[in-house]
């Protein structure tokens, strides 16, 4: 978790950016877990959980032909999008390597590679 704070610091991360990163490391193992097949400094969770670390909550579906549902759908891809932006920095800065893309039923998979320069 520290390891996250320097290299937010050295990367110049914007808030949203370290936010997101310090929430994966806060998430991600320290050590793998053989029994489970999960490496260490691995991020699986999905788009709603890494909007959570950014201080987001995502409002559920709407029903078809809810009044708001036009609204709550504007406010979903805008989070999603904030989600997107922010992983995408991360990755060109060196702080997280894709592992698996996501795709329908499948969420993204990240490494973390930060590494804090001394």
């Amino acid at each position: 978790m520290g390891e996250a704070f320097a290299f937010a610091t050295q990367a110049e991360l914007t808030h949203s950016e370290a936010r997101l990163l310090a929430y994966m490391a806060l998430t991600a193992l320290d050590t793998p877990n053989p029994e489970r097949g999960v490496p260490a400094r691995r991020y699986f969770g999905g788009r709603e959980d890494a909007a959570y670390g950014l201080g987001k909550i995502v409002p559920p579906e709407p029903d078809d032909g809810a009044g708001d549902a036009a609204e709550i759908q504007r406010q979903r891809r805008n989070i999603f999008e904030s989600v997107n932006t922010a992983t995408r920095v991360l990755v060109s800065k060196g702080a997280l390597r894709v592992v698996t893309f996501g795709r329908e039923g499948r969420r993204s998979e990240y490494e973390l590679t930060m590494r804090v320069r001394s």
